[in-house]
C-alpha cells in the first residue's frame, strides 16, 4: 500500500514548542504482522534474527529485553510489515548498545511495499555518536524541516556502521504524539 505523510497539526507543534507534558504509550509495532533483521533490507531475503533474541522484543513493553541479529554486517535492517496503513509521528529507541558500537547511523525508512523497492523514503535520521542513551525523533519528515505524520505498512530501521557490528536493541517505539492533554484526562478520569 502506498505511504503518505501529512504536516503535523499547528496546534500539536505550538504544543511541543512551548514544553508542553507529552506522551507516547501505544506503540504501533504492537500490531505487526511481519517483522525480522535482515542484511538484505528486504522481506525477500532470509530472516537474521538471533536465536533467543527474537524481534517481539523490540515492542514488548520490556525494554530489558533485547533482539539482535545472528551475525555481523556493515548494514542492518530491523524490518516490520504494519498489517496495514498505520499513522505514526515519533520515534524512539531504547536500551540499546549503538553507542558503544560507535559509528552507527540509524535511519528510519518507509516504502510501499515489502520488498522496500517501491517509494522508498528516509523519515528520519540518528546518530547515537558514543552514547547509549535513548534516541528520539519528534520530526518525522520526508521532505523539508516540517515536522510530518507518516502513515505507512512497511517500514523499516536501517542501522550503518563502517565495519562489521551486531546492534542490539531493547525496544523500538513508533506512535503518534499526544501533548498538553494529560491534566484533564486526568482530571475527567480517564
Amino acid at each position: 500500500m502506498a505511504w503518505s505523510a501529512a504536516t503535523l497539526s499547528s496546534t500539536i507543534r505550538a504544543l511541543a514548542a512551548a514544553d508542553k507534558p507529552m506522551l507516547v504509550g501505544n506503540n504501533r509495532l504492537a500490531d505487526a504482522t511481519g517483522y525480522e533483521w535482515s542484511a538484505a533490507g528486504s522481506f525477500a531475503g532470509a530472516d537474521a534474527t538471533a536465536t533467543g533474541y527474537p524481534v517481539t522484543y523490540a515492542f514488548d513493553g520490556y525494554s530489558h529485553l533485547k533482539t539482535k541479529p545472528n551475525n555481523t554486517a556493515t548494514t542492518w535492517y530491523l524490518l516490520f510489515n504494519l498489517g496495514g496503513l498505520v499513522t505514526f509521528d515519533v520515534l524512539a529507541i531504547l536500551q540499546h548498545n549503538l553507542g558503544t558500537l560507535t559509528g552507527v547511523t540509524v535511519t528510519l525508512e518507509v516504502a510501499d511495499d515489502n520488498t522496500f523497492a517501491t517509494n522508498l523514503t528516509t523519515v528520519a535520521t540518528l546518530s547515537p555518536a558514543a552514547s547509549n542513551k535513548r534516541l528520539v525523533s519528534l520530526v518525522l519528515a520526508d521532505t523539508g524541516a516540517d515536522a510530518r505524520q507518516i502513515t505507512a505498512q512497511y517500514v523499516r530501521l536501517k542501522l550503518v556502521k563502517g565495519s562489521g557490528f551486531t546492534p542490539e536493541l531493547g525496544e523500538v517505539i513508533l506512535d503518534r504524539i499526544e501533548i498538553g492533554t494529560v491534566g484533564r484526562q486526568v482530571e475527567q478520569g480517564c
